[in-house]
């Protein structure tokens, strides 16, 4: 494939958004209005006119996800099954919803979607029965109808008769997801490309960049969002020797598989070197300590404080309109101290420091509020390093990110598609447990 560019990431990234902002509201519509308010999204709409109406709507999804068997105890087996799973699932409706392209539909209730909740729900839960026998379970696809009978007929046929429905969106999405395996060009066969071929050619491409760059990042945090990562975000571009020195100029390093992180000459140690703690002189860089998601939201729009609220708790994300929250290498401290990760204490700051030799490719990178194409040359206000001189251009991070993108087996993503994946995580598998507490 072709070089990626940030513009086209973005452009994934945002699609991504869509469809979980499409989910939300299935199961609750207030959420999806702090959405909206968070990210100014003031415009009226039809859609919005209708629901003023009222908040609410039917809540049509309830009987697809409600079970005729007993699972309470089969529900641990589907979450964590990340293969075939809750997560799985979700992926597989994201592929369903951009073969489909759902809109809401306009009622007096103000919300209906009655189509794509069904089809979401069977995405969700096609592989259900698999997560309770195994992999190697008989007719998983058959035996699903004997708990959740009402969804799409061709959840009930999507293994043992696939053929038949190899047009519908819930089977065409299920063979794309086989594209998650990273050697899946060794043993896929027509039937994937088959799928595949079918999409548009705006999708194919969406599709390819989504599963080199942006699912394997997702997953990622998804399987230890139970851990604690350690973030360091990019504070410059140019090599700095204490907040009242000039920048020095330095050629830009050769971003590669074979580099770390950070990369060189990237971050800042303290001015005052001879009140603070040896170890900041020996080269260990800052970091901050959090958990999934990272933020109350990922998104800053124009116009709302720097400072936000949205980050209280959440210390890899605070001021996220500022540098070193617009690129951001995650690593989890288990991976981080099996790499050779050594925590450094300054004596000289809050927050903790760190020093390793970690290869770019044991980072997941997200990136956050960075100008989108004709804005791409925009200085955001103090987007730089407080106290610098100079400030940081959003392109020039941006070149960095696209360097980091275009290495084999790296993973990027943004941050709001973190949240909202947190989100409709809670929203969703909450909702299913509620239905079968019997």
């Amino acid at each position: 494939m072709k070089k990626i560019s940030y513009i086209e990431i973005e452009e994934v990234n945002r699609k991504f958004e869509k469809f979980l902002e499409f989910v939300v509201p299935i199961f609750c519509c207030r959420c999806e209005a702090w959405i909206e308010d968070l990210e100014n999204k003031q415009k009226e709409t039809p859609y919005k006119k209708a629901r003023a109406k009222s908040p609410h709507h039917n809540g049509i999804v309830n009987k697809y996800l409600n079970s005729k068997k007993p699972i309470k105890n089969n529900l641990d087996l589907f979450l964590n099954d990340y293969e075939h799973g809750f997560f799985h699932g979700l992926m597989t409706a994201f592929c369903a919803f951009l073969i489909t392209n759902p809109s809401k539909k306009i009622t007096e209730q103000g919300f209906d979607s009655d189509d794509f909740e069904k089809l979401f729900s069977s995405c969700i839960l096609h592989d259900f029965v698999k997560c309770i026998e195994g992999n190697q379970s008989e007719n998983h696809d058959k035996k699903l109808r004997d708990y959740f009978s009402d969804l799409n007929e061709e959840t009930y046929g999507h293994n043992c008769l696939a053929e038949q429905y190899s047009d519908t969106a819930l089977v065409m999405a299920d063979r794309i997801e086989l594209m998650r395996y990273s050697d899946y060009e060794d043993w896929t066969d027509e039937r994937l490309t088959s799928a595949f071929n079918k999409l548009s050619e705006e999708n194919q491409k969406d599709i390819k960049i989504f599963y080199l760059k942006i699912r394997p990042a997702l997953e990622n945090f998804y399987k230890k969002r139970n851990s604690i990562w350690i973030k360091h975000g990019l504070e410059g571009v140019k090599v700095k020797v204490g907040w009242e020195s000039n920048a020095i100029n330095a050629p830009k390093e050769n971003i590669n598989d074979n580099s770390t992180w950070p990369i060189k000459d990237s971050y800042y140690s303290p001015s005052s070197v001879e009140k603070q703690s040896e170890n900041i002189k020996n080269g260990p860089y800052p970091i901050d300590q959090d958990r999934f998601p990272f933020s109350a939201h990922g998104h800053y729009p124009k116009g709302k404080p720097i400072v936000s609220r949205l980050s209280l708790g959440f210390c890899s994300n605070h001021n996220i309109g500022l540098i070193w929250a617009k690129l951001k290498g995650y690593i989890d401290a288990e991976t981080f101290h099996e790499k050779g990760g050594v925590i450094v204490d300054s004596e000289a700051r809050d927050h903790l420091y760190a020093k390793s030799k970690i290869k770019i490719t044991d980072w997941d990178f997200v990136y956050n509020n960075l100008a989108f194409k004709d804005e791409l040359n925009y200085n955001h206000e103090n987007c730089c390093y407080p106290f610098d001189e100079k400030s940081t251009k959003d392109s020039q991070i941006t070149e960095i990110l696209e360097d980091i993108i275009n290495i084999p087996k790296t993973r990027v993503v943004k941050q709001n598609s973190i949240y909202l994946l947190w989100l409709a995580n809670k929203l969703v598998f909450d909702r299913i447990v509620l239905l079968n507490l019997d």
